[in-house]
């Protein structure tokens, strides 16, 4: 079974996790953003974010 008792470690790691996930994405979606024109035709655009 799962230890009852809240540990403030516990509490870290449940902050961490989703922290570094959503870092990495923040990450990911700055690179593909920073690649597009803003002059681009919005069909050209969700192409592009798809497939970059």
């Amino acid at each position: 079974m799962f230890d009852p008792n809240m540990y403030p470690l516990n509490f870290v790691f449940s902050a961490l996790i989703p922290a570094v996930i959503t870092a990495a994405l923040a990450i990911v979606v700055h690179h593909k953003i920073k690649s597009i024109n803003q002059l681009m035709p919005c069909h050209q655009l969700i192409n592009a974010l798809m497939f970059l």
